[in-house]
């Protein structure tokens, strides 16, 4: 649905995702002729693309299943989720930007390993290089996931938590407030005793130590974790 100002309007989407089975599970947009859409649909996911008079369909890969989407420029997109068969330890991180013309995959960590499930549940950006992605790894109880793209390469950032909430929580939402800067979102809890509470923890932010001395710089990295 479309807000014009005034009211919210339905707008058709694709025939091929259209049914009983669709849902629309994220929504972004940097332009009113540049949003991207995710539509969950039988058998996987579809990318939808919106460029200002109607929607185009892009199917992801089998084997797939994208959970979120974030739009930063006609020719910069990311979307995430995971590969593999979740409940049959095999789950893997997937993330896939779009450069204008494609979606390509781009290698990102999966910090519970080979042996555990690894999903991601959201993405949000800044900039190019400043893209934030969250999940999680693992069964039930889950660890939590965040994982930051500098602009050449994914790697993992710890939360600042400790105890239960480092290995009881599922993050479903990530918003960037500011340059280097996130909040994470979710549930602390385990299905095992039915009892979940809300969880928000802002990520670390990485100090500017250009121009500190080794020492300094280093006291000031290992501070903030």
């Amino acid at each position: 649905m479309r807000w014009d100002g005034t009211s919210w309007t339905p707008v058709s989407l694709p025939a091929a995702v259209c049914g009983d089975c669709t849902s629309i599970l994220s929504v972004s947009a940097d332009s009113a002729t540049d949003i991207w859409a995710l539509a969950q649909v039988t058998g996987g996911t579809s990318l939808l693309h919106w460029d200002g008079s109607q929607w185009q369909s892009f199917t992801t890969a089998t084997g797939t299943l994208i959970e979120s989407v974030t739009a930063l420029s006609p020719a910069s997109a990311w979307a995430v989720g995971f590969y593999g068969e979740t409940g049959q330890v095999q789950a893997q991180t997937l993330t896939e930007h779009w450069d204008g013309n494609n979606w390509n995959v781009v290698p990102s960590p999966s910090p519970g390993g080979t042996g555990q499930d690894n999903v991601l549940t959201a993405v949000t950006a800044t900039s190019g290089s400043d893209v934030w992605a969250a999940g999680r790894y693992g069964g039930d109880p889950a660890n939590p996931i965040a994982l930051h793209w500098n602009g050449s390469s994914w790697t993992s950032i710890s939360l600042p938590v400790s105890g239960d909430k480092a290995t009881r929580t599922s993050p479903v939402s990530i918003s960037a407030s500011a340059p280097g800067q996130a909040w994470v979102a979710g549930a602390f809890g385990s299905s095992t005793t039915g009892q979940y509470t809300p969880f928000a923890v802002p990520v670390p932010v990485v100090p500017d130590v250009s121009g500190d001395s080794i020492s300094t710089a280093t006291s000031a990295l290992t501070a903030a974790g």
